[in-house]
Order: C-alpha cells, then structure tokens, then sequence
C-alpha cells in the first residue's frame, strides 16, 4: 500500500467517524426539542383532537434528506472532474500551459456574465445548469424554506439589493468568497502540475505522473506540498458551513439568490485574470500561490474588523 492509499484510508475512517459523531449530537439536540414540542402537544390535544403530531425531529430528518440527496450528488457531479480535467488536457492531449488556462477560464467567464442575472431565474428556468446556480440556488432554498414546501414570498419591509450593497459586513463576506473560493479553483488548476514537479525534485527515481486519482480523493476527505493542500482542504471543510451560516444570517430571504450571484462576479472575474496570466514553467504557478496566499491574509484582516462580534 503506498503512502495516497494509507493517506486516503485513514482520512476515510476520520471522515465516517466525525460524521457519526455530528449525527449522535444533533440527534441529541433534536430530542430535547422534540420533548418540549410534545409536552406542548399533550396540553392542546386536551382542547384540539385533530393536531398535526409531526414532531421538530421528524421534519429535520425529512429536510435534511430532502435537501441532501439532491445536492450531494450536484455537488459530486462538479467536483470529480477536479481529479482529471487538468491532467487530462497536459498529458493526453499535450495542450500548452496558456491554452489549458483559457480552456479554464471560459468556464468562469460564463460563470462570472451569469452571476449578474442567474440569481432573479433561479426558481423558474434554469436551476442546476452551471456552477454559478450550484452555488446560490441550492443554499438559497433550503435556507428561504426551512423545509417547508411554501416558497419564499416577498416582503415590502424586506431590506432591498441597494441596502445590501451598501453593508460593509456584505462586503468583508464577498470578498472572503472572492479570494478563498478563487485560491480554491487555482488549487485545482495547479495542484497537479505542481505535486508532479515537487515529487520530480526530490526523487529522481520517482519521475513520472503520481496518482491523480488517489491524492484528489485525499483532498476532498480533508476535507511537504502534499499535506499542505490537504491542509487547505480542511480549511474549506470549514469554511463552507461557516459561510453558509453568515450568509443566512445576513441576507434578506427575497434578496438571497440575487445577492449570492452577486457575490460570485468578482471572484470568477479575480480568477479569469489569474488564468490568463499563466505561463509555462514551475515560477509562474509559485507567483499565483503567493498572490492567492497575501489574499487570503487580506480577507482575515477584512472579517476581523467588519465582521460583527
């Protein structure tokens, strides 16, 4: 067994158990809720005979179900091209650095000219298309919902796309995305090319294309150059679920899918030009990784003054 496959078998065992661990303590959660719904039950069934019994627990399970299978899969479906698409372009086809970076970049030019508009269709034509609604329309149901199947009305009172504009709280959260989610997609881009450089450095004898497969499996559990990106995946396991909570928080329900798509302009635009300045060679992938690095220490400086305590 070599050390990919060592590596993705215990970050494996890691992941099944963190989960079981999470599912344990929000079933204990839920219990307390569901005791406390019950005995509000038992004291109007004495007045009401036809109450709907349909406890807090049975709706989360109902919910969480609901909405998972669904974007669980949308979410595999984006990611698993990640492990290959690269490799495949530089050594199956032999394409040139520049032209693989454009081939990227079409991609998220689209995204970038969709996000203005994508958010006002996302319930009518064009839900699951593109990246764009994967990242705006899935949170913005199920958090506009909460389970329910009444959609989410507006309302007068509702703060407007202009007030959410002007929020420099709005702002630190977007450009967070922009420079982590941006740091995000160059990793898939480049990390790659640059586990098979590293590795032809310090091994002579190991020369030659590792297992792509195996170390993006080792990625996406966590979740030298090795452990660091495995590092960076951690942060995106929690990063993820952080962000989806702010943004629940701080977001209108009639604003959200407009404002999600907003957010994502600047980051598809950061990573059109971060893709088009690409070169041949082991420096410029270093240049991205240390521009990407300074942003994300920028973004940690914005949230930590205008987020609020």
């Amino acid at each position: 067994m070599d050390i990919y496959t060592a590596s993705l078998t215990v970050h494996v065992l890691l992941l099944l158990a963190a989960g079981y661990w999470k599912t344990f303590q929000d079933s204990k959660d839920i219990l307390v809720v569901q005791s406390l719904n019950e005995r509000e039950i038992e004291l109007l069934d004495d007045e009401i005979h036809d109450i709907d019994r349909e406890t807090t627990a049975d709706r989360y399970h109902d919910f969480r179900l609901q909405f998972l299978s669904v974007y669980g899969f949308a979410v595999a479906a984006d990611w698993l091209q990640g492990s290959f698409m690269y490799s495949v372009y530089k050594h199956r086809y032999e394409l040139p650095e520049p032209t693989i970076a454009m081939l990227f970049a079409t991609g998220f030019l689209c995204g970038g000219i969709s996000a203005t508009f994508v958010g006002s269709l996302a319930d009518r034509i064009l839900g699951g298309v593109s990246t764009t609604l994967l990242c705006t329309v899935f949170e913005a149901w199920m958090v506009e919902n909460r389970g329910t199947q009444k959609p989410v009305e507006n309302s007068p009172s509702a703060p407007g796309l202009a007030t959410h504009a002007k929020s420099r709280t709005l702002f630190a959260l977007g450009m967070t995305i922009c420079f982590l989610e941006g740091s995000m997609y160059i990793m898939v881009y480049s990390w790659s090319q640059a586990l098979t450089s590293a590795r032809d450095l310090a091994f002579e004898w190991a020369r030659g294309k590792p297992p792509f497969g195996l170390i993006f499996a080792n990625f996406m559990c966590e979740g030298p150059r090795f452990w660091a990106f495995c590092g960076f995946e951690l942060c995106l396991g929690i990063y993820f679920p952080a962000m989806a909570y702010l943004k629940g928080s701080l977001v209108s329900d009639a604003q959200r899918a407009k404002v999600y798509g907003l957010m994502r302009v600047p980051l598809n635009a950061l990573t059109v030009m971060a893709l088009a300045t690409i070169e041949e060679g082991d420096a410029s992938r270093e240049n991205r990784f240390m521009f990407y690095s300074g942003m994300l220490i920028l973004s940690v400086g914005v949230m930590a003054a205008y987020m609020p305590r």
